[in-house]
């Protein structure tokens, strides 16, 4: 009987491993590392219910899976993106990704 590789069979377990070496190379605990993505976890929620219900409708309405798909792309950026913008303006634009996308922007369209 030949069986995979450890990493390759158990996936879950890499993670775990990642959180915990996470945890004692940087000394953040995982509640401190969820507090500082909260916005990040927040759009990713959104995002996900936002795709289930449009999938829901569309299902409901004898949509195929193409288009499913092609209108889920779309709905699932502009959610995450959206619900991502719409929390970093209600925390007062806080330093932090946002604000370094949001500034390379401006440097590419100053050159344009």
């Amino acid at each position: 009987m030949q069986t995979e590789p450890i990493f390759v069979a158990r996936p879950h377990r890499l993670r775990v491993i990642a959180v915990i070496a996470t945890i004692v190379l940087i000394g953040l605990t995982l509640v401190s590392q969820l507090m500082a993505n909260w916005r990040t976890l927040a759009s990713v929620v959104s995002m996900s219910l936002a795709v289930l219900a449009l999938r829901a409708l569309l299902d409901e309405a004898g949509a195929s899976l193409l288009v499913v798909l092609v209108a889920s792309i779309p709905a699932a950026a502009a959610t995450y993106v959206g619900t991502g913008l719409a929390l970093w303006a209600l925390t007062g634009f806080q330093k932090g990704p946002e604000s370094e996308i949001a500034d390379i922007a401006r440097r590419a369209l100053r050159r344009s």
